[in-house]
């Protein structure tokens, strides 16, 4: 490589942070603001909006440090809105997707705590699959979110909390008055009690973002063991 070659590698990546750093002041522009409560609206995601715009600046910082070469169609504001704004529509995608799939798992606990309120015989296999799913999120290894919110610690013990609600539930319940139990907003219910309790009944809005991230946390962890346990990933 020779000296005229190294200057142009640095050029080149002088240009990629320079592309970058005009992304991210649209992001944390007015208008970037904007976006993200529009796409949040238009896609119907429950995610907090200060929570959309770090996973942009994540996306987004990830994408441009493993460029060597500038994007060749993003020469000015105008250009680095677009391509914020794809950046955002295409995390509402991927948000989309992972909601799906988590309501999928979510019907499936619900499925197990209906099916256990059927007969002495299912109760004993409900019981039994509660208490696998304990043992599962008790040794799930939890990667630290990037949100800013609980421990894996916490989210584990409110995972485990949030089973133990359901399987009472199931248990306490006859077969004639179970409706209840297959309800999705039900299970919003219980998963919300169980994140209340680590902080008790204050209700500021910095405790209700991040009861809504460690939420957001319990549940995919509870997705992930689901889906682990009926050996696949969808």
């Amino acid at each position: 490589m020779t000296l005229a070659n190294v200057g142009e590698v640095g050029e080149s990546l002088d240009s990629v942070r320079q592309q970058a750093a005009l992304i991210l002041e649209w992001l944390t522009s007015d208008d970037g603001r904007r976006a993200i409560k529009g796409v949040i609206q238009r896609y119907r995601l429950q995610v907090e909006p200060g929570d959309l715009e770090h996973q942009a600046w994540l996306r987004i910082t990830t994408s441009f440090s493993a460029r060597s070469e500038p994007l060749s169609w993003v020469q000015n504001s105008a250009d680095a809105a677009k391509y914020g704004q794809r950046a955002l529509s295409n995390l509402a995608l991927d948000q989309v997707r992972i909601d799906r799939r988590r309501i999928k798992r979510d019907d499936r606990l619900l499925s197990a705590a209906e099916t256990s309120v059927v007969g002495p015989e299912d109760r004993v296999l409900g019981v039994m699959f509660f208490e696998e799913v304990v043992r599962r999120v008790s040794v799930s290894r939890i990667e630290p979110g990037n949100c800013g919110g609980c421990s894996p610690e916490v989210i584990r013990s409110i995972a485990i909390r949030v089973i133990q609600l359901i399987a009472l539930e199931s248990t306490v319940h006859s077969s004639d008055d179970d409706k209840h139990l297959r309800s999705r907003d039900w299970f919003d219910h219980v998963v919300d009690a169980a994140v209340g309790r680590i902080d008790g009944e204050v209700k500021s809005e910095r405790i209700r973002k991040r009861q809504s991230r460690c939420k957001a946390c319990v549940r995919e962890l509870l997705a992930d063991v689901m889906g682990k346990m009926e050996g696949r990933n969808d």
